[in-house]
């Protein structure tokens, strides 16, 4: 459209009414506008020049579109006037359209403005150019209906308009589509009106829905196929295929109606249009009407049914938006409810903050390990809960500003200091009793900002192993280094890997040159390969016991005795206990020269 568009604004803001008209010089009009914020500023409007569309804001605080209405009703103007509304919901927007109101849309979704302005323009300007043509001498400022024509064409303006409103409420596509269908029919009165859809696998057309006329018509005729053949060369394939609108106006005499014409003229089908139903720019369809006048299409009927399909469309991709963010919605409080269960029923403590520090969420294992119910710490702050489980000592107001400064800047940064993403603790509970505990904490973003979460393990039983442990190992260093007996630990290689203070003393070893030592080096009554040997036949007995000589450090001899056992863990160990029997050697050889 080239011809320039007179717009009459109500509206209050500067900006908004800037924004609207930026809109629409991007749907292609060239724009002449006024911008009026009260009833006597548009009553002068109105008198002073012709328009050819109102727009009115429905917020304004001394004027609103009502009164707009009224005031050209009573002016006797006969031009459309849009709703076009920062804030406007579905029940405001349909008692408009009631009072008279063509559309209405949302300044924060102006996509359809540009179809809504192209269905309104052409009614307005079609029926100026008849009535100005017939009346030259009138100036154009009101419109009358004078012949069957001009009839005509308001049926279909008013079955654009009902569309248009049905749109606007309508939430399911199976509804729409009828509802499309049977206002064709009912406001529009054509004979018959079909939606059908392109299967993608069988490239056919299956009728999804239909109203008027239709006594079978659709199965009697053949199928409609996408493939270029006799079924596929009618207004409805050619429409899908090369996505614009096609026409039959002589159903009896149109070569292209030869498949179906018997039929279609049985049923006192005329003339008849397709229209490509183009969602998300792929063409998915086509609404086909019949009438029963032959060359009932022209120009202008083309023109309004065309913002039909823009319509539809626009409603199309609003209800599958609508059912897409349904189906998140729903895939989200699954996955929340998921994770939730997963959180209360996890054995280990969970403890989130969110962006203000305050605690969102604390399951159930937190509530055994700190013996406190989440009732008593969700939705505090957490440096006030955390104060309550550290020493009486360090539970000072100083203490708790320090608490709240460190949480509240990991939440502003979510940076937390290596040495504290991951440590052990110790609890003072409120009973009096303690427990350790392991903590890890990390951040995660949100669009409201950073929440940390800190997941709590009660390691308690673990530390009073580990003490329990350290206790026994005490106590075993402890009877090793007093022991009576030498104690060597040995790795298979005869590698010397422990001692004790007794061997030390035997052997004038100190225990760190026995460290570097092997049971080669310290054994005198075998050599190299009979220690190997030995040592194969204590893994396969497990335990042994002989007799040996061993060589001090100043190189005197001394007999020793030896009992060894065998443990497999870390890869093979030799316990060894060695005596110093070189007293009993000699009183034995002593008695033994008496006899």
């Amino acid at each position: 459209m080239t011809e320039t568009l007179h717009l009459l604004m109500v509206e209050d803001s500067e900006d908004d009414a800037n924004l609207i008209l930026r809109q629409i010089a991007e749907a292609g009009f060239i724009v002449d506008s006024q911008r009026v914020e009260n009833a006597t500023q548009m009553q002068v409007a109105l008198e002073a020049q012709r328009w050819d569309l109102v727009t009115s804001d429905l917020s304004l605080p001394q004027f609103d579109p009502f009164s707009a209405l009224a005031l050209l009703k009573k002016s006797r103007v006969d031009i459309p006037l849009i709703i076009i509304s920062g804030e406007i919901n579905e029940t405001q927007g349909i008692a408009l359209m009631k009072a008279g109101a063509h559309d209405f849309l949302s300044k924060d979704n102006l996509a359809r403005l540009g179809v809504v302005l192209k269905r309104e323009l052409t009614f307005v300007w079609e029926h100026r150019e008849k009535f100005e043509s017939e009346n030259p001498s009138k100036n154009g400022m009101s419109f009358h209906k004078t012949d069957e024509e001009l009839q005509r064409l308001n049926r279909i303006y008013a079955f654009t308009s009902q569309v248009n409103k049905m749109v606007l409420r309508t939430h399911d596509l199976q509804k729409l589509y009828k509802g499309v269908c049977r206002i064709a029919v009912e406001v529009g009165q054509f004979r018959m009106a079909w939606i059908g859809l392109v299967d993608d696998v069988t490239r056919v057309v299956n009728p999804l829905c239909w109203s008027g006329y239709e006594e079978g018509y659709l199965k009697a005729i053949r199928q409609i196929t996408l493939d270029l053949q006799p079924t596929g060369l009618g207004p409805t394939a050619t429409a899908i295929r090369r996505r614009w609108t096609v026409t039959s106006n002589d159903i009896a005499k149109d070569p292209i109606m030869v498949p179906w014409r018997g039929e279609a003229l049985r049923r006192g089908y005329r003339s008849s249009i397709a229209l490509p139903l183009t969602i998300k720019e792929k063409v998915v369809g086509a609404f086909t009407l019949y009438n029963s006048e032959a060359y009932f299409f022209n120009s202008d009927e083309i023109a309004l049914l065309e913002t039909v399909t823009s319509d539809i469309a626009f409603a199309v991709e609003k209800i599958e938006n609508e059912e897409k963010r349904s189906h998140a919605e729903e895939a989200l409080h699954r996955s929340e409810e998921r994770s939730r269960l997963l959180v209360d029923e996890s054995p280990i403590g969970v403890l989130v903050l969110d962006h203000n520090g305050m605690i969102t969420a604390w399951n159930r294992a937190q509530e055994k390990i700190y013996g406190r119910p989440a009732v008593e710490a969700i939705g505090k702050p957490g440096w006030e809960v955390q104060l309550l489980f550290l020493p009486d000592r360090a539970k000072t107001s100083e203490t708790e500003e320090s608490l709240k400064k460190y949480i509240m800047t990991v939440l502003k940064t979510g940076e937390i200091p290596e040495n504290l993403k991951r440590m052990e603790t110790e609890l003072h509970l409120l009973d009096g009793s303690r427990r350790w505990v392991e903590i890890s904490v990390f951040v995660t973003r949100t669009e409201a900002g950073n929440n940390s979460v800190t997941s709590t393990q009660d390691i308690t039983e673990r530390k009073l192993a580990e003490a329990a442990l350290r206790h026994s190992e005490e106590t075993y260093k402890a009877i090793l280094q007093t022991a009576l007996d030498g104690y060597l630990l040995v790795d298979l290689q005869g590698r010397i890997l422990d001692v004790n203070e007794t061997y030390c003393s035997i052997s004038g070893y100190s225990r760190e040159e026995l460290l570097a030592l092997s049971v080669p080096d310290l054994e005198a009554g075998e050599n190299p390969d009979a220690v190997a040997a030995r040592i194969q036949k204590i893994l396969g007995s497990g335990v042994d016991r002989f007799e040996s000589v061993h060589r001090r450090k100043d190189g005197r001899l001394f007999d020793a005795e030896v009992s060894v056992k065998y443990y497999p863990a870390e890869g093979g160990r030799i316990v060894s206990f060695i005596r110093d029997i070189s007293e009993r050697k000699r009183a034995d050889a002593l008695l033994t020269r008496r006899d």
